[in-house]
């Protein structure tokens, strides 16, 4: 089955709680009309007075970007970030405009941070609107997320390594735009949820004790 991909939107924002809540989503069907979906896109920008704007950076201006730029919108408002495959370090990692890449944008590990979204909502710290599945001729945005799948390869090195693929029968679009938004705002605010937290771990007692244990006696105590 073909899949065209369209331009989806997710708004997002921190509860008082420290949660992630995903307060709405659209998904755009003309993905060629690249003004009027900035309008649309500053249009609920509005509607919610979201204060960044966080895109799929392709390596080049966008008409989007350009036009909501002249609009108004504040350069440094609007930020892009690109995926990239397993890297070291931090899932997010600024770059500044090159030659190559005339705009200052993040990279961000792809399969990593979809890893940790997905553990987010397992956990409860994600929170979104009604589930919008309505059957296979209209299945929503929320369902996209069950387009995600998980393959594991060896690499020549003999390590394991993990990519997130979309399955063909359907768009991930929406979980990408999730993705991207919860990322960057753990990343802005400073404020990364402690999964051991909401998943109630805790190394106990007895094994905070074996980790520090008390002072060996020297020979001469004995």
């Amino acid at each position: 089955m073909a899949y065209e991909y369209y331009t989806s939107i997710a708004v997002l924002g921190h509860s008082a709680t420290g949660k992630i809540d995903v307060l709405y989503g659209f998904r755009s069907l003309h993905p060629h009309a690249h003004v009027r979906e900035a309008k649309v896109i500053l249009g609920i920008m509005n509607h919610f007075k979201c204060s960044h704007l966080v895109h799929d950076y392709t390596g080049a201006g966008t008409v989007r970007e350009t036009v909501m730029s002249q609009a108004g919108l504040p350069q440094p408002n609007i930020v892009p970030i690109a995926y990239v495959g397993t890297a070291k370090g931090n899932v997010l990692n600024f770059k500044p405009a090159t030659d190559l890449h005339p705009r200052d944008h993040f990279t961000m590990d792809k399969a990593r941070s979809l890893n940790y979204t997905c553990q987010f909502i397992k956990s409860g710290i994600i929170r979104f609107f009604e589930y919008d599945y309505k059957g296979s001729g209209e299945q929503g945005l929320l369902h996209d997320f069950l387009h995600l799948i998980e393959d594991k390869s060896e690499s020549a090195f003999g390590r394991d390594s993990y990519k997130i693929l979309r399955d063909p029968a359907g768009p991930d679009d929406f979980a990408q735009a999730v993705n991207m938004g919860t990322m960057m705002l753990c990343h802005m605010t400073g404020n990364w949820p402690d999964l051991s937290d909401y998943e109630d771990i805790d190394v106990g007692p007895d094994l905070e004790r074996s980790m520090n244990p008390t002072r060996l006696r020297d020979w001469e105590d004995i």
